[in-house]
């Protein structure tokens, strides 16, 4: 998958060990994909949420297990604390490729800055992407 190796060159620039390497593969695996395999399955929720890239995918993990929604991903990541906004970016990335626009609350999306700028980029990233997903 030539973008599962973009994104693995990109990480190696600045954050070269294996386990962010790893990390990096696995998301670019779900979010190329959409299938959520390559993520760590805990039963728990993770007791230490550093910031290190094995707390936070332990934790994204977790997350996804939480819910049917995107809502019930997110606010799951978010509410482990710690780190919080480190794994809620990335639960959310996965949980939007998951669930799509429609997905994501409508009160959220209206409430984001500069929601319609954000809109026309994302539109205009999609219309440009090399590959039909």
């Amino acid at each position: 998958m030539t973008s599962c190796a973009a994104f693995w060159t990109g990480a190696i620039t600045t954050h070269g060990h294996p386990a962010c390497l790893k990390a990096a593969t696995d998301l670019a695996t779900v979010l190329f994909t959409g299938k959520t395999d390559a993520l760590p399955k805990p039963t728990h929720p993770p007791e230490d949420m550093t910031g290190w890239v094995g707390h936070t995918m332990a934790g994204v993990g977790w997350a996804i297990s939480q819910g049917a929604r995107f809502a019930d991903i997110v606010l799951a990541a978010a509410r482990l604390g710690g780190q919080a906004h480190t794994t809620g970016a990335v639960a959310g990335q996965i949980a939007g490729r998951l669930f799509g626009y429609e997905g994501i609350p409508l009160d959220w999306r209206m409430a984001l800055h500069d929601h319609d700028k954000i809109v026309t980029i994302a539109d205009d990233l999609h219309v440009m992407r090399p590959i039909d997903v």
